[in-house]
């Protein structure tokens, strides 16, 4: 991994379980994640994580939805 890339475990794991009801494992320990370190950002694609996120009071950015639309549109 670069440098620049820090992998950090989850704190509240418990949180994070109970965020899995609703949405997948990875996206529950992200969001758990980014609520422990007061993450400026959340990079997150998946709708149901986004939603989550932002109930959470998370400020989401989702680049990868806004490329694939825009792949589209230049492929027509």
């Amino acid at each position: 991994l670069p440098e620049w890339v820090r992998v950090e475990p989850v704190k509240n794991a418990e949180g994070a379980r109970r965020m899995a009801q609703w949405v997948d494992w990875g996206e529950s320990e992200a969001i758990e994640l980014a609520k422990e370190l007061c993450a400026d950002r959340l990079l997150i694609d998946e709708r149901k994580g986004r939603k989550l996120a932002m109930v959470k009071t998370l400020p989401v950015f989702y680049p990868f939805t806004t490329v694939w639309k825009s792949f589209g549109r230049i492929c027509r």
